[in-house]
């Protein structure tokens, strides 16, 4: 993938969030107005037992737990910002290490990242200002683009013969958030749509699993058995983006361990914390709090107080881990290879 095409990807994703931001922002202000004024709470699925108002706002404290992303979205630009920097300069001297050791430095699709892991923090807050049916398919876009974004990263770093454009790359991110809206609007009640989509998301899954992992050789052994079952569990577990990543980090590592390379200090503490961190953020993620599939006196029935200083819920620190989480996703993306900075690339194992 060139250089150009990893610039489009950062500059269309800004575009994509200002356009998909906009009238989200609109339209959550008009739900929360309706509530002010009507009084009707029950448009809102809150947890009304950890529900702190703050000025308009019904729900302060699950639009604040979202910050989160935004600052720890803003803080991996920074490192990836620190890293280009220095690329380049390195790059300027001729410094043979950079132009023959090493997989080829480019950031455009780290930059990427970042961006849409601020995104993420923003439209969640958007949902969370008033939390229903209508609304939740904002809460989930930016994390299929996440993790649409960080499994093109690990095809690519190996292959760099795959060389998608960033159209087509965000049309297959389009494609993929299409596919959600029609599971969130069809899916509710009937039984023909989940049997047809299952068929095809495990066809799907086998198909593009053995040909983009094994470049179309399927050969396994007890290493790649193991990585096939991760990329597999990733697709399964793809309606949450978040889950699809937390399970297909898994199957990069077992294939960097496979080819006999080591793990620095650095890499290794962030695979040992995105472990530790995804599975705490999980933990909190199946505590049901609310449920829009569910009437709003139902819903209700689930509310919890709030467990962390009085202010925020169960939800809330979902929010803070799983920022946490992905921010150390990125960051083993970020570090996996950088014991390859001193073997020459012909020497580099492809797979």
């Amino acid at each position: 993938m060139c250089n150009c095409c990893f610039r489009l990807l950062c500059r269309n994703i800004i575009t994509i969030a200002v356009f998909y931001a906009l009238p989200v922002i609109q339209l959550v202000i008009t739900y929360q107005t309706v509530v002010n004024v009507t009084g009707n709470q029950d448009i809102c699925y809150y947890n009304f037992l950890c529900a702190h108002p703050l000025g308009v706002l019904s729900a302060f404290n699950n639009i604040l737990s979202n910050v989160g992303h935004m600052l720890l979205g803003f803080l991996f630009l920074l490192i990836v910002l620190r890293r280009d920097i220095l690329h380049r300069r390195a790059m300027e001297m001729k410094d043979i290490y950079t132009l023959d050791y090493g997989i080829p430095k480019h950031f455009g699709l780290f930059y990427a990242m970042g961006i849409a892991l601020m995104m993420e923090g923003v439209l969640s807050a958007c949902y969370h200002v008033c939390p229903n049916y209508s609304n939740f398919q904002f809460d989930i876009s930016f994390m299929y683009m996440i993790a649409g974004l960080c499994m093109l990263k690990l095809y690519q770093t190996r292959h760099p013969d795959i060389n998608a454009s960033a159209y087509s790359a965000y049309a297959s991110f389009a494609v993929v958030i299409s596919l959600a809206v029609l599971g969130v609007v069809f899916g509710k009640n009937d039984m023909w749509f989940w049997v047809i989509s299952s068929m095809i998301h495990v066809l799907a899954s086998l198909a593009l699993s053995t040909q983009i992992y094994y470049m179309g050789r399927f050969k396994i052994d007890a290493w790649e058995s193991a990585g096939l079952i991760c990329s597999l569990l990733a697709e399964e577990l793809g309606s949450e983006g978040a889950c699809h990543l937390a399970t297909a980090l898994p199957s990069a590592v077992l294939r960097v361990l496979r080819s006999s390379e080591k793990l620095l200090p650095i890499p290794l503490f962030c695979i040992v914390a995105t472990a530790v961190v995804w599975a705490a953020a999980l933990y909190f993620f199946f505590q049901t709090l609310s449920s829009w599939e569910e009437t709003p006196a139902e819903s209700r029935e689930k509310n919890r107080p709030c467990i962390l200083l009085g202010f925020f819920d169960d939800h809330d620190v979902w929010h803070f881990l799983s920022a946490a989480a992905l921010f150390f996703s990125f960051l083993v993306l970020l570090t996996l290879d950088d014991d390859l900075d001193v073997v020459r690339r012909d020497k580099i194992p492809v797979f």
